[in-house]
């Protein structure tokens, strides 16, 4: 029977290894011992593996760090057994500094700062190597006076650190120096001074040290030490000058030997002349003049005269001094250089006055120009005995104007002594063309065409049509040349025309300008300004009445409810509106509005009038009412190139009633009012004129009824107005006179109405026809013919044709439209 071999050798390890580098290595040599035993094989033979260095056996040079060792042992079966240990070797070893002195090093300060200090820079060796190296100064650094110490530093990568150092000594051993010590002084102090007062920084002594640089400088009077200002006694003083560094080092003394002196301060005394006025010698520039002047010291006695004189230098007494100032300026010197100064002044006045000869006569001379001419002459000499300028308030040669013109002349010399001379030059006037205008008419009464003759007294230049001012025309031609022009002018009737040559308009042979000539015409148009307000106050008037309400209606009651009417006929338009209620036992109140246009037929002239009326009345039993109305009208009439645009008022009572049982009916009204109206006779301009009027009618009417429906209206009337105008003055100036407009009428006439009954509304045939028999005009006539339907209660709908003003100067003919509404 075989046994099978499982079990593995039995490893037997050492520890884990710690040590140190071998001394002046990064190594350490390392022995080891491990042994396999096998429960079969006996002693098995071990391998062994390290890392992270391999190949290290037992007896090998292990490097600083930790190295794990691996063991294993394999039977002859292949049971194998592992193991393992480390191996830590560590740096214990410091780096090393050489090559440092091993002495202080001492030095001699070379300046304010000290002293550079030089030493071997020192080499440094570790084991395992350097990691960190520190010095706190470098070869050649500068070191302060005193001791520094010099340190360097080494860390290996163990963290073993090692540090040497040595110090540096700075020493300062040597004497500031003086300098600027100045020898012997003499000073002087004043004659009444006790002593010298003597700013020591005025010496300009200084003293520097080679370390400190400059360094105070120390005095002593008497074995005292002194500063700032001291007081020297008369005679001789010595002091003391020394300087002493930081370090106690003291500079080599020195002196000073000041003597003080009294000084001679007191200049000499001048003796000057006052200042010196004397007039020029005569016919000379200048004036001899004398004076005296000395100098007298107190020590030193006379003195000599320094004497200069300026403006001109070099003039001493007995000089000829020119006129003017001269200032004289004297001074003296004693023998201590104390010096006099003094000054006064000489002056030379000129008091002869410049002569002028040659000075022309008066001149008189014709004009050159419309304002005046030229004139010449030779001009006067001036002679002064310093010289003299010549000026004038003209020269020859200028312009004068027209009149007398006074030329002095002024020489002036140097002193300002004048002398002047005068003469007149006289331009005489230029004649001045005249200008005559003819031709114009004094009034004129229409706008027609008016011509024009202007007339110079002499031949002129630049006169053309742009030169003409008119006033109320317009020029409508120009000709002519040199003194005579023909103009023609359109008179515009904006007002009065004036024809204007303005003063200057030509110019004659040397540029004179025209006296001013106008002509003027007056606009009379007073004569179309009353034919024009009589004619619009005719065809109002005839306006007025024929649009007067019927008073009949309201006495029977047909003015109910509102009508609106509207007319159309040849040249004519004519409108209404009216409203009204009538109570026949109480009264009532009513309006009504119309308007027309018309045409004269004899002048053309087309009316246009508006009317407005409204009443109140009171009814007396059934068949008599009474009231009062007030009316309004416009008119705006035009009549060839007239215009009148005007309203107005009217106020008055009224009253109708039935004579009796018998169909007999009589009405009538009078009324008072006023109008104001703008009228412009030419349609230019435009003046306002007022007007007081009165109207009145009387009508007597009746009805009879006739078989089928035939109804028969006789009407007698009887018509006056009357419309004043009050005198005014129109924009032209001239007075428009007053004038009375009248007219009164007695027609007669026949009204008819038919009734026709129809199966939807009454339709009813109705027309007339008047006769005005005793008007203010000849007779005259009017034709209706109409027809008016009903086609329902209250409502009305009519035509009607007429022909009025037969046989007279206003004629009408149209057709008339109307609705109208009652409720």
């Amino acid at each position: 029977m075989r046994v099978a071999d499982t079990d593995p050798p039995v490893l037997t390890l050492p520890a884990d290894i710690s040590m140190t580098t071998d001394p002046g290595m990064a190594t350490a040599q390392v022995d080891y011992l491990a042994t396999a035993l096998d429960g079969v094989d006996g002693s098995v033979a071990v391998q062994f593996v390290t890392s992270p260095t391999a190949g290290l056996s037992t007896g090998s040079a292990f490097p600083v760090g930790t190295t794990t060792v691996s063991a294993s042992a394999t039977d002859a079966t292949g049971n194998r057994a592992e193991g393992s240990f480390t191996v830590t070797v560590m740096d214990a070893e410091a780096p090393v500094i050489a090559g440092l002195p091993t002495a202080p090093l001492i030095l001699e300060a070379s300046g304010p700062t000290g002293a550079a200090a030089n030493w071997p820079v020192p080499t440094i060796s570790d084991n395992v190597g350097i990691t960190e190296t520190t010095n706190t100064h470098a070869p050649g650094a500068v070191f302060a006076i005193g001791t520094t110490r010099v340190t360097y530093s080494a860390t290996d990568a163990a963290g073993n650190r090692s540090e040497v150092g040595f110090d540096v000594t700075v020493r300062d051993t040597r004497a500031p120096v003086l300098a600027g010590v100045p020898g012997p002084l003499t000073l002087g102090m004043d004659e009444s001074a006790t002593g010298y007062d003597l700013d020591l920084s005025t010496l300009g002594i200084t003293a520097t040290d080679l370390a400190d640089g400059p360094v105070p400088v120390l005095f002593r009077m008497g074995g005292v030490l002194v500063s700032g200002t001291v007081t020297l006694p008369e005679g001789v003083t010595v002091i003391g000058i020394e300087a002493v560094d930081a370090q106690g080092n003291a500079a080599t003394p020195a002196s000073v030997t000041i003597t003080v002196v009294r000084r001679d301060q007191t200049a000499p005394v001048l003796n000057l002349p006052d200042d010196i006025t004397i007039d020029a010698d005569p016919g000379q520039a200048t004036a001899i003049v004398t004076f005296e002047a000395s100098a007298l010291d107190a020590r030193d006695g006379t003195r000599p005269l320094t004497i200069a004189s300026s403006p001109m230098a070099g003039l001493l007494s007995g000089s000829a001094f020119p006129v003017g100032t001269t200032a004289m300026l004297v001074s003296a010197v004693d023998n201590s250089g104390n010096t006099a100064f003094g000054t006064f002044t000489v002056t030379v006045t000129d008091t002869e006055a410049p002569v002028l000869s040659g000075v022309p006569a008066d001149i008189v001379a014709a004009p050159t120009a419309p304002d005046g001419g030229t004139a010449t002459w030779t001009p006067p000499t001036a002679t002064d005995n310093v010289g003299a300028t010549l000026t004038a308030t003209h020269q020859p040669g200028d312009f004068f104007a027209v009149g007398d013109t006074v030329v002095t002349y002024t020489a002036t010399d140097a002193a300002g002594n004048e002398a002047t001379a005068s003469f007149t030059v006289t331009i005489t006037a230029p004649i001045i063309p005249g200008v005559v205008i003819s031709g114009l008419p004094d009034r004129i009464t229409t706008l027609s065409p008016l011509s024009a003759t202007i007339t110079f007294s002499t031949a002129v230049a630049g006169f053309d049509a742009g030169e003409i001012v008119l006033e109320g025309a317009t020029l409508t031609s120009f000709a002519g040349a040199g003194a005579t022009y023909q103009v023609g002018l359109m008179p515009t009737g904006e007002a009065n025309v004036a024809l204007i040559v303005p003063q200057g308009a030509g110019l004659d042979g040397i540029g004179v300008g025209n006296a001013r000539a106008e002509a003027r015409v007056t606009l009379d148009t007073s004569a179309d300004a009353e034919r024009v307000i009589g004619g619009m106050m005719d065809r109002r008037a005839r306006a007025l009445l024929s649009h007067q309400p019927d008073l009949l209606d309201l006495l029977r009651g047909t003015r109910q409810g509102t009508r609106a009417d509207a007319t159309v006929t040849h040249q004519k338009l004519s409108f209404g509106l009216e409203n009204g209620s009538t109570d026949i036992y109480g009264g009532g109140q009513w309006i009504s509005a119309s308007g027309s246009v018309t045409e004269d037929g004899a002048t053309g002239a087309t009316n246009s009038y508006l009317f407005i009326a409204m009443g109140r009345h009171w009814s007396f039993g059934k068949e008599t009412i009474a009231g009062v109305t007030l009316q309004f009208d416009h008119v705006e009439d035009h009549d060839g190139s007239a215009v009148i645009r005007g309203g107005g008022w009217l106020a008055g009572p009224y009253f109708a009633t039935r004579l009796g049982e018998h169909p007999l009916y009589l009405d009538g009204r009078l009324l008072y009012g006023r109008t104001r109206n703008d009228i412009s006779p030419l349609g230019t301009f435009t003046d306002s004129v007022s007007t007081e009027r009165w109207l009145a009618t009387m009508r007597l009417s009746g009805t009879v009824d006739l078989p089928h429906s035939l109804t028969l209206r006789p009407k007698l009337d009887l018509e006056w107005t009357r419309d004043t105008s009050e005198a005014y003055v129109d924009s032209l100036g001239v007075p428009v006179s007053s004038q009375t407009v009248e007219h009164r009428s007695l027609s007669v006439g026949l009204d008819w109405r038919k009734e026709i009954g129809l199966a939807a509304g009454d339709l009813t045939l109705d027309g007339g026809i008047a006769f005005d028999l005793a008007g203010t005009q000849a007779a005259t006539g009017r034709v209706d013919l109409g027809v008016l339907y009903l086609p329902r209660p209250g409502e009305t709908i009519s035509l009607n044709l007429f022909a009025d003003g037969l046989g007279g100067n206003t004629r009408t003919t149209g057709i008339e439209l109307s609705y109208g509404l009652e409720f």
